[in-house]
């Protein structure tokens, strides 16, 4: 008989080879950091200087803060903070009485009350407000002038804390100057001869500078985002602010 047929052995296969991901370098890039930095461009003392600090806030008062003005009665206890929040710089009022205000570099609509600074002189904007109607009880209605209303006035605010004169526009612009506007101060040597105007767009009234020399101010009234080289008045203080990356 013959012998059956011894099968050759079956090779198995090698195991694959192991692939070992490539390591990719990663860089880890560190947050910025950054310091706000103050310069004092007038003060009640006349003292000029230049501060940075390395901080997310800095609070400015008359005696306590981080800047301090001793010399300047109108600061308060403390007047505002100057913060960095998440990359942006922002001013707020710490709710003085006196309040913060600042530059502003294009038209700026106005609100019922709000004040703004040209030269010395701080005046609040007011719109017309119609009232009712007065009649006495026998029946006889008020008679006053037959001059059309005013469509907004300024009212001059006063150290004293009184209220000094006021001016009433009907027209569409009304412009603030030392001797050439429809308002004057020719006393207020800060003012420009052409400062400022208010225009009626549509019903609305916005603030405009017209290139003044020391700038037109406006009081914030909320947290005010600001940008490189903004400048912000409080008291008697002058002060540009910036954030920069270090």
């Amino acid at each position: 008989m013959e012998a059956e047929p011894v099968p050759e052995p079956v090779e198995e296969p090698a195991p694959a080879a192991e692939v070992v991901p490539e390591t990719v370098a990663v860089e880890v890039v560190a947050e910025p950091s950054f310091e706000i930095r103050l310069q004092v461009l007038k003060s009640a003392s006349g003292e000029k200087a230049s501060l940075a600090f390395r901080k997310p806030e800095v609070v400015v008062g008359r005696s306590q803060g981080d800047v301090t003005f001793p010399q300047d009665s109108y600061l308060g206890e403390p007047h505002a903070m100057v913060s960095l929040r998440g990359g942006k710089l922002f001013v707020e009022d710490a709710g003085s009485q006196n309040g913060v205000y600042w530059r502003i570099k294009a038209p700026l609509e106005l609100v019922h009350g709000a004040r703004f600074i040209v030269g010395e002189q701080v005046l609040r904007f007011e719109y017309f407000n119609p009232v009712r109607i007065l009649r006495a009880p026998d029946g006889t209605y008020f008679c006053g002038s037959a001059t059309p209303p005013w469509k907004f006035r300024l009212v001059q605010l006063l150290k004293s804390g009184v209220e000094g004169n006021v001016f009433c526009f009907s027209g569409k612009v009304a412009t603030i100057g030392r001797e050439d506007g429809d308002l004057n101060f020719p006393e207020d040597r800060y003012i420009s001869y052409q400062h400022a105007m208010i225009e009626n767009r549509d019903g609305k009234f916005f603030l405009v500078d017209r290139g003044s020399r020391n700038g037109t101010y406006v009081r914030i009234d909320h947290l005010q985002e600001l940008v490189k080289g903004d400048i912000v008045y409080m008291g008697r203080s002058l002060l540009r602010v910036e954030a920069e990356a270090v």
